[in-house]
């Protein structure tokens, strides 16, 4: 069972890339297999990637394969995939449908998958991808709040190359093997992350096939 998600999770026009808020600057991409990979608090070296405005908001692309690239660089960035921008915001402060009791199934369950919704929301990954093109650098907190004090400087970075600097310094984690990067490798599909809804408890949904980074 789902729950209006109403005024207290106002989400972005579908035709939104990126904007701003007293946050700082969330990237959106839509890709044509469904749902909406978000990036937030993106950083100079983020919109430089992505060749996008610093000062400005941005509108998605109307062409489906151009809007699909996007989202596949846009995940190289750490963006996470979503339903929607609504189910994204009630993970990231915790309100779920297991707490408000408007879910079906497995009370454990359920739990568990809302658990894991809200720890993958809150997350802080960065990565740092080398000029020569050989593998990735990653770093990984829980949530901001287990960032270095002084690990804000990476957001001054202003090259892909400085940025790897910073994230050295920081201790992040080479690896050479990208497809073994499990943030990198997370599927864009609801079947994957196993949603709740009143359609799988009639046994009346239809499957969609699951993306992945290396799928767009």
């Amino acid at each position: 069972m789902r729950y209006d998600d109403g005024p207290n999770y106002p989400s972005q026009p579908r035709t939104v890339r990126s904007h701003f808020d007293n946050k700082g600057c969330h990237i959106h991409g839509h890709p044509s297999s469904g749902g909406i990979l978000i990036k937030r608090c993106a950083n100079l070296v983020d919109l430089q990637h992505l060749s996008l405005p610093r000062l400005a908001a941005s509108q998605r692309s109307p062409n489906a394969r151009e809007e699909d690239a996007f989202c596949q660089l846009l995940k190289r960035l750490g963006a996470s995939w979503w339903k929607d921008e609504a189910e994204f915001l009630r993970a990231f402060h915790g309100k779920d449908e297991y707490h408000y009791g408007l879910c079906d199934g497995d009370g454990d369950a359920v739990r568990d998958h809302e658990v894991a919704n809200e720890a993958r929301a809150r997350r802080f990954v960065t990565f740092g991808w080398p000029a020569d093109g050989v593998g990735v650098w990653v770093s990984r907190f829980k949530t901001v709040a287990y960032r270095p004090g002084d690990y804000k400087k990476l957001d001054f970075a202003l090259s892909m190359e400085e940025r790897i600097v910073v994230m050295q310094e920081f201790g992040a984690e080479f690896v050479e093997d990208v497809e073994t990067v499990k943030e990198l490798d997370e599927p864009w599909s609801e079947d994957v992350y196993g949603y709740y809804t009143e359609e799988e408890d009639d046994d009346t949904s239809s499957s969609s096939a699951a993306g992945s980074l290396s799928d767009l």
